[in-house]
């Protein structure tokens, strides 16, 4: 009697993982088939929400488009090779420089960005502060 109780458990089991397969199969290749279709979508032309995808020339417009909204930032060059940004030029200080960086990283696409900008005048933003101490 034992026996027959475990030899139809093995069979359930045995059932069980049969239908299981084909079920699990399936879900693999709905997870295959639309990772296949997000990955054509992206190689769309046009579709620059990816570095994969994003050409050096749509970066470098909208870094332009985003630098051009802040009047410190007039005077910044972009150059984009590969998804890498590059900034050259002048800006007044080190704050201007350094929020050039942060828009032009902000930009879908954009890898990498080197910044090469000079500053006009002092390394800070903002009133100089002197101290009293000698």
């Amino acid at each position: 009697m034992p026996y027959s109780r475990i030899f139809g458990a093995l069979i359930l089991v045995a059932v069980a993982i049969a239908a299981a397969s084909p079920y699990v199969a399936s879900q693999t290749r709905t997870d295959k088939v639309e990772k296949a279709e997000a990955a054509a979508h992206d190689a769309r032309p046009g579709n620059s929400d990816s570095w994969l995808t994003a050409s050096d020339m749509d970066i470098t417009r909208q870094v332009e488009g985003r630098l051009s909204k802040d009047a410190r930032l007039k005077r910044v060059d972009i150059r984009t090779e590969r998804g890498a940004v590059i900034l050259t030029g002048a800006v007044p200080n080190v704050g201007a420089s350094s929020r050039a960086s942060e828009l032009a990283r902000g930009v879908p696409g954009v890898r990498s960005v080197r910044n090469e900008l000079a500053y006009e005048s002092g390394p800070m933003d903002g009133p100089k502060i002197t101290s009293n101490v000698r």
